[in-house]
């Protein structure tokens, strides 16, 4: 072997062993991994479309469109505050609306029996809302036209603050007592000039017959919502609720007892100083008045008095059909001397409900002294309809230059 070996080699050139076996517990070498191939370009998610990004930005906000769509609502669709289907409509809403506090309470208190509904409870919220700005926005139309510009002014500019608190302080006003309280207030609200439409009877005792029937009603509403519920808790929540709505209810009679509350349903439609009212041989009233620089203005609020003149006050009472009343012109005059309004005349006056424009009737007041006056409408139980001021004012010389207009 070493021959054959010997034999290939070339002189003076050095073999070289062989090569030693590999050990055999060496493991085995893998060859390395390709690198991966780069990835491909995935697409950006696309944006949301219009629909669904309008969506997500007005959601939110839903209440509030509710609330105030149902004032828009209202105030476009009812017309007259005797007019049945008006009445109708509202009770719809207060029926609606006690319903769905009901269904809201039962389904926040136990969802697992409402598995259709809880996702949607939103929507619930949503119409409740609706059904709230509903009933406020009727009431503020309705109270508005009975309402002065004085203490029951307030009222209304109550109403109104309560309106907007409805949906900006939302989640305080959404706890179940404080919706209690507010739909009893709603209750109260309509019953007051609901009873006088459809009993014809405007004397003593609605308005305390109201709050009894208010206050029932919201009580019945309370025992539904926790029905079901743990008997020692639902008294307690009985207890509670029945503590807020008389405290609403309470706080009614302290605007009536302070003349706050407008005389719904009764409204003064028209009303104005003049120098002579008649009525026509057609039945239309002719007023006279002495034309100033401003032509807007077409009465005498500011009445150029000269001697033997009259002045004479003008009222369109609104009453709802088939309701008859006597109200009251009370004329008063400011005494500087003693610094407050001294009553010098209360003129009754008969009226009678049923004409869209008002019952119209007047009084007026002859060998009257310049200084301040006012008129204050009145009901028999006191409620001031409207109080109307005029500034009485010597003449002298002028010429009297007259125009006339037709009291509607």
């Amino acid at each position: 072997m070493w021959g054959l070996m010997s034999s290939t080699a070339e002189p003076g050139e050095a073999i070289a062993p062989p090569e030693a076996p590999l050990p055999t517990d060496a493991p085995p070498q893998t060859p390395e991994a390709p690198p991966p191939p780069p990835e491909a370009p995935t697409p950006e998610t696309p944006p949301p479309g219009r629909f669904a990004s309008l969506k997500a930005r007005v959601e939110p906000h839903l209440p509030l469109i509710a609330f105030f769509g149902g004032f828009v609502w209202d105030s476009a669709t009812l017309s007259r505050i005797d007019k049945l289907t008006d009445n109708l409509i509202l009770l719809g809403y207060l029926l609606t609306l006690g319903a769905l506090l009901v269904v809201l309470t039962w389904a926040q208190r136990e969802p697992e029996r409402w598995p259709k509904l809880t996702p949607k409870l939103g929507w619930v919220d949503w119409f409740i809302q609706f059904f709230f700005g509903g009933l406020y926005s009727a009431y503020v139309v309705f109270y508005f036209k009975s309402a002065s510009f004085g203490r029951t002014g307030l009222f209304l500019v109550a109403m109104l603050v309560l309106m907007v608190a409805n949906e900006f302080f939302a989640e305080p006003l959404r706890l179940t007592r404080a919706r209690v309280a507010l739909y009893a207030l709603c209750v109260f609200s309509f019953l007051l000039f609901f009873i006088p439409v459809m009993t014809g009877y405007l004397g003593v005792g609605v308005f305390s017959f109201a709050a009894a029937l208010a206050f029932g009603l919201s009580m019945g509403l309370v025992r539904l919502m926790t029905h079901g519920q743990n008997p020692e808790d639902a008294q307690e929540e009985r207890r509670g609720e029945a503590k807020s709505v008389l405290g609403v209810l309470g706080l009614m009679f302290v605007f009536d007892w302070l003349g706050m509350i407008p005389p719904v349903p009764l409204a003064i439609m028209e009303s104005g100083f003049f120098h002579n009212v008649e009525r026509s041989s057609k039945g239309e009233y002719i007023a006279q008045f002495e034309p100033t620089w401003r032509p807007w203005r077409k009465d005498d609020r500011v009445f150029m008095y000269r001697q033997g003149d009259r002045v004479w006050c003008f009222t369109a009472i609104f009453a709802p059909t088939g309701v008859a009343l006597t109200v009251f012109h009370v004329w008063e005059r400011w005494d500087e001397e003693s610094g407050e309004w001294v009553e010098t005349n209360r003129v009754p006056l008969s009226t009678k409900g049923g004409r869209e424009g008002g019952f119209r009737t007047y009084s007026f007041k002859r060998s009257i002294q310049p200084g301040d006056w006012r008129v204050r409408v009145e009901s028999e139980q006191g409620r001031v309809l409207s109080t109307l001021s005029v500034e009485v004012v010597e003449a002298g010389e002028d010429p009297l230059i007259l125009e006339e207009r037709v009291l509607r």
